[in-house]
């Protein structure tokens, strides 16, 4: 096995609801403001349905090959070419994604913080620091989202309440005065992170607690649109029509609070909290594509490719968006590529899964559980046969064979 670390199912969520949170309450309200006026707090709900199918097909494809990632059973349902093609594709479409929030990451760093630093050091330092994360393991990552979760919500909570005061609820009607269209315009457009919850297809097989991940993936999910919505509805009734005006309104609400005496240099508390948002979504993705690409290349380990792949992709966050224009022009088109790749390609596997007789139900969890650990063991054992020291004692102390 690639990889020997475990984690729990709220491990899981954790990472999952971090990963979501960290670039989508800074990046979202702008352009969804364009989309669906001061309506657009309802994006997320109708967003979210599409993490739901995920978490649906993904866990069911992992009860029917369990200890597997979607890379490893593409080709079980596809054949051989089409699945490596497939897993291919997936893979480029994530690095391509992984350099976009990286890019992200360092053009709001340097438009409100360090903005003599060049752009280059930021992302560089960025995946510096997850690169060792990654060759660390899944265990570590699982902890780090623990750690850092109670932290990241007690920021979020505290950055909400001193707008109460300011908040004007009525510029969130007329309530749905243009019908239901914009509103699902710009549920497609939150579709940038909500299909995401496709990278739960490298951890599952990682998941100690299998018969509870399901429950704690859709707690995730609800926490995920509850926290996106409220923060959505909290820019509308503080901006109001000027949210589209900015590049990132999240942060112009922290600059905001400045003008609080005991808040000085609140955004200097919510960078900090960016930081460490964008650090745990950073490792959770890269260590999905990390050890995609060693599944994929039938790899003994994927720590060798760990800094490889991050040079690749510190230089795809400049190479495909040269300028600030087209970084910020690329949201709305990369939508469509990450609908294509994290929702799509799933929901070619299950059809195919379905159509071979390979879809457990639901129904089958109990039993899935005991496949799943024993096909860890066996895989454990394969492991322990193919080294050198299992070898040489099983040659030197080989049982005779017991007549039935």
């Amino acid at each position: 096995m690639l990889e020997r670390g475990k984690i729990s199912s709220s491990m899981l969520a954790c990472m999952m609801y971090l990963t979501i949170l960290a670039t989508s309450m800074v990046g979202a309200a702008s352009m969804n403001y364009r989309l669906a006026g001061p309506n657009m707090w309802l994006t997320p709900y109708i967003g979210s349905f599409s993490a739901l199918l995920l978490i649906i097909i993904l866990v069911g494809l992992h009860r029917s090959f369990p200890g597997q990632s979607l890379i490893e059973y593409s080709p079980l349902l596809l054949g051989k070419w089409m699945g490596k093609a497939v897993g291919l594709l997936f893979l480029t479409i994530s690095a391509l994604q992984i350099s976009h929030q990286a890019r992200q990451f360092g053009e709001l760093v340097n438009q409100y913080f360090f903005k003599e630093t060049p752009l280059a050091v930021v992302i560089g330092s960025l995946f510096f620091v997850s690169v060792f994360a990654v060759r660390f393991g899944v265990e570590v990552i699982g902890r780090v989202a623990v750690l850092y979760m109670p932290l990241i919500v007690t920021i979020v909570l505290t950055f909400s309440l001193p707008f109460f005061k300011d908040m004007e609820v009525g510029r969130l009607l007329p309530f749905m005065e243009n019908g239901v269209m914009p509103v699902i315009r710009g549920s497609v457009y939150v579709q940038l992170w909500m299909p995401m919850y496709a990278y739960i297809t490298f951890f599952l097989p990682f998941v100690r607690d299998k018969q509870r991940v399901s429950k704690m993936l859709l707690i995730s999910l609800s926490a995920i649109s509850v926290t996106l919505s409220g923060m959505l509805a909290l820019t509308v009734v503080v901006l109001d029509n000027a949210t589209p005006l900015y590049g990132f309104p999240f942060m112009v609400l922290a600059r905001y609070l400045t003008f609080f005496e005991f808040l000085e240099q609140f955004d200097s508390v919510v960078m900090f909290f960016w930081v460490v948002d964008v650090f745990v979504r950073t490792i959770v993705t890269f260590y999905g594509l990390t050890i995609g690409v060693a599944q994929w290349m039938s790899l003994p380990s994927y720590k060798a490719i760990s800094v490889p792949l991050a040079v690749l992709v510190v230089a795809l966050s400049f190479w495909g968006l040269p300028r600030v224009v087209d970084f910020t022009a690329s949201g709305t088109h990369m939508t469509f590529v990450y609908i294509a790749a994290y929702f799509i390609i799933p929901l070619l596997l299950f059809l195919a899964a379905v159509a071979r007789g390979k879809w457990k139900p639901a129904g089958a969890s109990g039993s899935s559980s005991g496949s799943t650990e024993g096909s860890e063991s066996s895989a454990q054992t394969k492991d322990a046969e193919g080294s050198p020291g299992a070898t040489d004692s099983s040659d030197a102390e080989a049982p005779s064979p017991q007549p039935n």
